[in-house]
C-alpha cells in the first residue's frame, strides 16, 4: 500500500491513509466522526491521518455554515489520481504475479468475501468495487482478443494499443 498510494511522490502513506483515499472516492464528502466510525480508530488518530493528506494536497477538511459542528472531509483530483494510480499498479501487479486461472480464482473468491467483510463492517466497501474491477481488467488483459468479453474487447488502453 505505501508504494501504491503515491507513487509519484515517495511518501508514505499509511494504510489507514490508503483507505481513506478508496473510502473517498465516489462520495461528495464524509463527516470525520463517521471516517474514524468505519475504519474502527479514535478521532485523534483519523484527525492526524486526514491532516497528513490534507498536507499532501489529497484531502480537504471544512465545515459546513449551516453546522460549524461537523469537520467534513472529501477528496480532491490529487487524491483521486492517487487512487485510480494505485489501482492501476494493483492490476499490473496482479498481472505480473499471477496466472489467468489464478486471477480467476480470486474473481470468484472476491464476491463472498466482499459479502463477509460487509456483514463486519456493516457497509459495502468501495476498494472492493475498485479490487473488483482490477481483477476484471486483469483477467481481460490475460485473455486473447478473441476470449475477451465484447464489451471489454474493444475498450483496450493506449498502453495496450502501443504493445
Amino acid at each position: 500500500c505505501r508504494v501504491e498510494c503515491d507513487p509519484t511522490n515517495r511518501s508514505e502513506l499509511t494504510l489507514t491513509q490508503c483507505s481513506l483515499l478508496y473510502l473517498l472516492v465516489g462520495t461528495d464528502r464524509i463527516k470525520m466522526t463517521d471516517l474514524s466510525a468505519f475504519e474502527g480508530v479514535a478521532l485523534p488518530t483519523m484527525s492526524k491521518a486526514v491532516m497528513r493528506l490534507e498536507e499532501l494536497g489529497m484531502v480537504r477538511r471544512f465545515r459546513l455554515q449551516a453546522d460549524q459542528r461537523n469537520v467534513w472531509v472529501s477528496i480532491t483530483p490529487k487524491g483521486e489520481q492517487t487512487q485510480r494510480s494505485a489501482i492501476a499498479q494493483l492490476t499490473e501487479a496482479m498481472q505480473r504475479a499471477l496466472t489467468s486461472s489464478e486471477i480467476s480464482a480470486l474473481d470468484d473468491a472476491l464476491e463472498p468475501l466482499e459479502r463477509l467483510a460487509s456483514q463486519a463492517i456493516g457497509a459495502k466497501s468501495y476498494a472492493a468495487e475498485e479490487i473488483r474491477g482490477s481483477i476484471a481488467e486483469a483477467k481481460s488483459r490475460k485473455l486473447s482478443p478473441a476470449q475477451r468479453p465484447a464489451d471489454r474487447a474493444g475498450s483496450r488502453t493506449t498502453a495496450e494499443q502501443k504493445s
